[in-house]
């Protein structure tokens, strides 16, 4: 199996991406990955999501560009390029869970694979873990946007021009705010989180969540006026 998802006692599911040997991005990991996060998304039983990677080495690879598009009669009516599609579709899959989602990142989160660690609600990296945006090798772009919730503008753009591998102890001095740990300690940091995420009433956190992805791009006040509805909302829940 290309993505394996498994739900536990306390509500932690955890969705491993397995595809040896650098966890490279095809077509049907991204099909995978999007029913996945579908299906944590709709299974309120899910209380939290810890998205991992079997690899001790990478996190993901980023693009297999070499792999075979998929056929044009797969696709919805009008989309004129495979990738493209479903690119956007994996990514809006993990941004819009409706739980709250962790990155677990050891080894390389590279394209691709960085920017699925944007999209989750924060990051968990082992101290060796290590970070690129390669999009500019292949003479693509996109990315900026996604990289921007992570870090500053000089930063995202430093990273796209230069391509380069970072560790990830320069990439929070850039202003990435990720949580850095210990190699030995990474699933036992992730694993506490976790647990103190999912022992939340689900319906906080899901508000909670829903509240972040629709004021993220509003100004402060407006973001605190939407804040107030959904606790309002909660209230009344309470009371009734």
């Amino acid at each position: 199996m290309a993505v394996d998802s498994i739900l536990d006692g306390d509500g932690i599911r955890t969705i491993t991406i397995n595809r040896p040997p650098a966890n490279a991005i095809n077509y049907d990991m991204m099909r995978a990955i999007i029913q996945a996060f579908n299906e944590a998304s709709e299974d309120w039983n899910t209380k939290v999501v810890v998205f991992d990677s079997n690899n001790e080495r990478f996190f993901s690879g980023g693009m297999e560009i070499k792999h075979p598009r998929p056929s044009i009669d797969t696709l919805p009516p009008g989309v004129p390029h495979p990738g493209s599609y479903m690119g956007r579709e994996v990514f809006r899959a993990i941004y819009d869970c409706g739980a709250p989602v962790i990155a677990k990142v050891r080894g390389m989160a590279v394209g691709a694979g960085f920017l699925y660690a944007c999209l989750a609600d924060f990051t968990i990296a082992s101290e060796t873990a290590k970070f690129g945006q390669f999009e500019i090798k292949v003479e693509a772009v996109g990315g900026a946007g996604i990289l921007r919730r992570m870090m500053s503008e000089q930063a995202m753009r430093y990273l796209t021009w230069t391509a380069a591998l970072v560790p990830v102890s320069e990439l929070v001095a850039l202003g990435a705010g990720i949580r850095v740990v210990p190699d030995e300690r990474l699933d036992e940091e992730v694993l506490e989180v976790a647990r103190l995420l999912s022992s939340r009433r689900p319906r906080v956190t899901r508000h909670t969540k829903t509240s972040f992805n629709q004021v993220e791009r509003l100004g402060a006040l407006d973001a605190y006026a939407f804040e107030q509805m959904h606790s309002q909302i909660l209230s009344g829940e309470l009371r009734s």
